[in-house]
């Protein structure tokens, strides 16, 4: 979600989400197995993704993605789906506006659902804890959308930030609660008794993701993920 005006292309452009939660996967991946060429040891069952707005977003992809990667999520105001697949983006960076139009939403076969934490979690058994901060001022996704997602989710724990909980760590009731990340880290760890099994390997089954539209397939037989994406003719 650059901060900069570019000219994406086919070759170089922001897609927003599937494109992204695999390099996020596929950079995990390899980092285990650089650690283990080194005979490093490490907990591949202790392995923690935190993000905030559209990286906690990601999170929520990449579990549903390579389920198993993820032990713990820590969401800070994710949104349902990057609202700027569907309009344009205005940021305010000094004294000048920049205004995005994402090359992805020229794509004519863009699948929405694949992009959709609603569609995506209604039938995914979440084996992953979550635990999701949301102020109830948020601008980009309200806090009663993110309680849809949350609430009948398995293992999904949604905290309220309102103006009556402001402290050190939120500051805000908007989007991001103006928040401090190591600070909202530590609130985590230390105060909803997180805890890890133990194991030494990254195992993630390949499996299919179903939309209206299309088929995936998410390969991990050799480790690094591949996606194949079969469009249905209805």
């Amino acid at each position: 979600m650059q901060y900069d005006v570019f000219e994406e292309t086919k070759e170089n452009f922001n897609d927003m989400g599937p494109m992204q939660a695999l390099d996020n996967i596929f950079s995990v991946i390899m980092i285990s197995e650089i650690l283990k060429d080194n005979n490093l040891i490490f907990n591949a069952s202790k392995i923690v993704s935190y993000g905030h707005s559209h990286g906690a977003y990601l999170s929520y992809l990449s579990n549903i993605f390579a389920p198993g990667l993820y032990n713990l999520i820590i969401d800070n105001s994710s949104w349902l789906y990057p609202v700027y697949l569907l309009s344009d983006r205005y940021l305010n960076i000094g004294d000048s506006q920049n205004i995005f139009h994402y090359f992805i939403r020229s794509f004519e076969d863009i699948d929405l659902d694949i992009y959709n934490l609603t569609f995506l979690y209604k039938h995914f058994r979440n084996k992953c804890t979550i635990h999701s901060f949301h102020g109830t001022e948020d601008s980009l996704i309200r806090y009663q959308d993110k309680e849809k997602l949350c609430l009948p989710m398995k293992k999904c724990f949604l905290h309220k930030v309102g103006h009556s909980n402001i402290n050190d760590v939120f500051k805000s009731p908007g989007h991001g609660v103006d928040a401090d990340y190591l600070k909202l880290f530590d609130l985590v760890m230390e105060n909803y008794n997180i805890s890890f099994n133990k194991s030494t390997d990254i195992v993630i089954p390949n499996h299919r993701i179903e939309t209206k539209n299309c088929s995936y397939l998410f390969d991990f037989k050799n480790k690094i993920p591949v996606l194949t994406r079969e469009e249905k003719y209805i």
